[in-house]
Order: structure tokens, then C-alpha cells, then sequence
């Protein structure tokens, strides 16, 4: 069994690029160094669990042990002057394999440099991307006990206002919650559409590099701060990566509202989508649903229809109030059924006069 790869590489230009990969039961550690004149530091992660495995896998499939001990070219054949490498492999029983080459490279050579790279530079040391990404926004308050003089005591803190963002890539579903304390109504809308997560997730996850590899860090949120921010990464297996920060921290509050850009963008251009299909596919009942704004981000209404090719954005001319009075809205959601959470009895919604000029 192979316990440790060094592969040196060098080039006519720059320093040589050095990988390291040492693999123990149930652990592979990947390192990334440039050596050069002044030493930088090595880059590199550790992988557990699946992406262990699934990276011994992968290694595996390469019979680095097959490949020959050196790699040059054939007489007559003409190659530009490139990389010297030298791959070295330790076994567990003690034995050394030593292959080298000039501008010449194994079979899966590119597949061997990608493996190396792909763990040295591994987001928050995993291969595999989570499963599920959850974004918290938490803002906190203290309850006093008032007192006849002097300031109150503070009996306990708690959560006046959460707003979270859930995607789960399993389920292909996208979850945007605004929760209040009781008796406010809380809010949860669920997108199950697997373009919009198969979309958002990239877009997420490099608006979510900038911040670096993450690793679990919680805060006392029973005494600080009045307001956090959250991430919560699941992986496969369940394995977790938790971080909370103080809403004041100015690169997660940049992700916060880049973030909560991409969402409303990804879940835009679903809903054109899905109106495009639908209006080209025609309605499968004469009568459909549509939600009205009077101004942009307005409280919605709904109306039902029959009109045939009405799409988010359109322009309508709907009734209001109990004398009949109209005005002038813009479609912004299409349903083929009655909506959900619908506050009012289906037989009190209102129907769109016409298509406004």
C-alpha cells in the first residue's frame, strides 16, 4: 500500500512545485509548496471520511506503481522543452519507487496532477460539495424586568427576527424562511425546481470563496451579539461545518448581500421560465391564478384569469375595493392552481379585467 507521494516539478521558468500526499487509516493530507528563494508557506488540507475514500479511489484507478521508471522521448521525436518531474512513492513495507521524466508524461499524468491539486486546494477540506447550505440571519433581543429605579435586569435574550436560506441539492429544493416571534405570522416559500439549485449552488459557492476555508466557530449568543450571521454546511455522511459571526463582520456581511442577489435572481429567472413553458404549453384549464403588485415590492395580490399568455411582468388592469374601482398592476408570479397560502376564501378572488394598453 502506497503511504506517501512527493511529486517534484520543474520548469524552464518559476520555482519548482512541489505535492506531498501522506495517507494514514481513514486520512489523506495533500500539500501545495513552491520553493522558492525566501520560503513560502505550503498550502494544503486534510481529507476524512468520503472524500478520503473517494480520493484513495481515484488514486487507485491511476497504477501509479505500473507506470515505468523513466519517461523520455523516442529517438526522432521532437518535443518541446517543458517539465522535468520526479514522482516518488513510499509503501507501507518500507520500499521506494522512484519514476522521473522530461516533457514526457504516463498515460494519466493530467489525472494525477488534478487529484493532487483538487486536495491541496480542497474548499474547507472536502472533494465532495456539501449536500445542503444553510444562511442564518439572527437578530436578538434582551428581555428586562423592569425595576422602580435604575436600570432593568435582563432575564433572557431571544430571537426577535431569523431570515434563512436553505438549499438542499438532494432534494433539489431551495427554502426561503422569515420567522418572527409568536404571534407574528412567519414566512416560508419552497422552490422544488432543479434548474434554479443546479444553478444557484456554483453561483453560491463562489460567492462563498472569498471567505476563505471555513471550519466550525460558534458564539455565545446568549450574551453577544445583537445580531449573527450563520452558515451551516452539511456533506455527505452529515459531517458539519457550523460558523456564526457577529452581523458586523464586513466580509460576511458582503456574502450576506450577495447572496441574498443571487437568490432573488435564480428564483426570477425560474419563475420565467416556468411561465414560459407554461404559456407555450397552454394552460391544462381555462382559469388561472396571477399575483398583482401596485408598486415595486408591493404587497401582492391574487387574481384569477382566462386570458391565455399573460406572464410575470405583464401590465393588467384589475378591480379594487368593493365599488369597482380599477387600477393598473404588474404581474409578478402565474400559478396553475390556486395559490398556496391563499388568505382569502377562493370564491372572494377577483378576476383581471384586461391586458393594459
Amino acid at each position: 500500500m502506497i503511504t506517501k507521494i512527493e511529486l517534484r516539478l520543474t520548469g524552464l521558468f518559476g520555482p519548482p512545485t512541489v505535492y506531498q500526499a501522506r495517507m494514514t487509516a481513514g486520512a489523506v493530507t495533500v500539500t501545495l509548496a513552491n520553493e522558492t528563494v525566501e520560503a513560502e508557506p505550503a498550502v494544503g488540507q486534510t481529507l476524512t471520511g468520503s472524500d478520503a475514500r473517494q480520493w484513495l479511489a481515484r488514486l487507485a484507478a491511476l497504477h501509479l506503481p505500473d507506470w515505468a521508471d523513466r519517461y523520455t522521448p523516442e529517438p526522432g521525436q521532437v518535443v518541446p522543452a517543458g517539465t522535468q518531474w520526479t514522482l516518488t512513492l513510499n509503501q507501507d513495507d518500507g520500499a521506494q519507487h522512484v519514476m522521473t521524466g522530461d516533457s514526457v508524461y504516463p498515460q494519466n499524468w493530467s489525472a494525477l496532477v488534478d487529484l493532487l491539486r483538487q486536495a491541496a486546494l480542497a474548499p474547507n477540506g472536502h472533494l465532495q460539495p456539501p449536500v445542503r447550505w444553510q444562511f442564518d440571519f439572527v437578530r436578538f433581543a434582551d428581555l428586562h424586568l423592569p425595576q422602580f429605579q435604575g436600570a432593568g435586569d435582563t432575564l433572557s435574550r431571544s430571537t426577535i427576527y431569523q431570515e434563512t436560506i436553505l438549499i438542499d441539492a438532494a432534494q433539489q429544493t431551495l427554502y426561503v424562511a422569515t420567522r418572527y416571534p409568536d404571534p407574528q405570522p412567519s414566512h416560508t416559500e419552497t422552490y422544488q425546481n432543479a434548474s434554479l439549485v443546479t444553478a444557484l449552488i456554483p453561483a453560491v459557492a463562489d460567492v462563498l470563496a472569498p471567505l476563505g476555508n471555513l471550519s466550525t466557530m460558534r458564539l455565545d449568543t446568549t450574551v453577544d451579539p445583537d445580531a449573527a450571521f450563520g452558515i451551516i454546511l452539511t456533506y455527505p455522511e452529515n459531517e458539519q461545518i457550523v460558523v456564526q459571526t457577529d452581523a458586523d463582520d464586513p466580509a460576511m456581511l458582503t456574502f450576506w448581500h450577495q447572496l441574498k442577489q443571487l437568490v432573488t435572481t435564480a428564483i426570477t429567472a425560474a419563475q420565467r421560465e416556468s411561465a414560459d413553458a407554461w404559456r407555450q404549453l397552454g394552460p391544462a384549464v381555462a382559469e388561472y391564478y396571477v399575483a398583482v403588485t401596485f408598486n415595486h415590492g408591493g404587497k401582492p395580490y391574487t387574481y384569477k384569469t382566462d386570458i391565455p399568455d399573460l406572464d410575470i411582468d405583464d401590465q393588467v388592469v384589475v378591480p379594487v375595493g368593493a365599488n369597482g374601482h380599477t387600477l393598473t398592476g404588474t404581474v409578478v408570479d402565474v400559478w396553475d392552481d390556486v395559490p398556496p397560502d391563499l388568505a382569502i376564501p377562493e370564491s372572494a378572488i377577483k378576476t383581471v379585467v384586461r391586458r393594459a394598453d
